[in-house]
């Protein structure tokens, strides 16, 4: 239990510090308690053990604290996850989800050009090919057709640039969390390049080219992450194998106060003079 504790508070420094104190005193009061025992010192035995109990009671408590917290921080991050927040759009999201994301885009990025090609495709007229009282034929109606087209594709493309702004803004807060902005330059470029094709041409498969290449961009950055991490956790490991316990060191005036009670215990007390005198006269009697 003693290693775990200390292995956990290693890795955050805030708590460091206050869990070597109490795991120290544990230790100390424990040995003082068993020293004084030993020499049939109860009352001294019985006052160490109640220190090292208050020491253990106070890091229990600090530890439940602790957790209670953490949990607390984790369902109140995935409550908020993907939702999105007054005035910022998109809720915080790591990179696997923005991947996700990102393959939803191609997928209705495909679906439009579909559309858009069927469209293109399909006999647009009016009734039975004329115009209503005119000399050309079919003219109103793949007027009209264009019309409703032409809207329909141009709301889908301001919904996929939309999402598209809104994942790249994600992935900057995202890197900027893990420190790892320089990595991710190139992904934020080709987002970049993406949002202006689709304002400058639309539903073309330029655009869509370029998203699945964005898509592989971010697989290889989200392995970038991963390798980052294990190599961060080796360190933590080696670190942990170097650690130097001090916590049985106590404060110099601790030490004092200590040092003077035990001479305290050994020094024999002064009598009064009439007392030493009438053990002077006993010696001499004996004698």
């Amino acid at each position: 239990v003693d290693d775990s504790i200390f292995a956990m508070s290693l890795r955050n420094p805030k708590i460091t510090e206050e869990i070597t104190k109490e795991v120290g005193n544990v230790h100390y009061y424990v040995d003082k308690a068993l020293a004084d025992l030993s020499e049939n010192m109860v009352a001294r035995g019985v006052s160490n053990q109640q220190y090292a109990t208050t020491s253990a009671n106070k890091l229990a408590d600090f530890l439940s604290d602790l957790l209670n917290n953490m949990q607390s921080q984790m369902q109140m991050q995935g409550s908020g996850m993907g939702k999105p927040k007054p005035g910022q759009g998109q809720g915080d999201m790591q990179l696997p989800d923005i991947i996700k994301k990102q393959e939803g885009l191609s997928e209705k990025m495909k679906k439009g050009m579909k559309g858009k090609d069927g469209k293109e495709g399909e006999p647009k007229d009016g009734k039975d090919g004329k115009q209503k009282g005119g000399d050309k034929p079919g003219q109103e109606g793949k007027q009209g057709g264009d019309s409703d087209g032409g809207e329909g594709d141009a709301g889908q493309l301001l919904e996929i640039y939309k999402e598209q702004q809104q994942l790249r803004e994600a992935l900057q807060k995202e890197l900027e969390k893990k420190g790892m902005g320089g990595n991710g330059q190139n992904a934020m470029r080709q987002m970049k390049e993406i949002e202006k094709q689709l304002l400058n041409k639309g539903f073309k498969n330029e655009a869509l080219q370029k998203m699945l290449n964005l898509k592989h961009e971010l697989l290889k950055l989200d392995k970038a992450i991963q390798q980052q991490g294990e190599e961060n956790k080796r360190q933590s490991q080696t670190n942990k194998k170097e650690f130097d316990n001090n916590a049985n060191q106590l404060s110099p005036a601790l030490k004092e106060y200590l040092n003077s009670v035990e001479i305290l215990n050994r020094q024999s007390l002064p009598l009064r003079p009439n007392f030493n005198q009438r053990v002077q006269t006993y010696f001499k009697k004996n004698d």
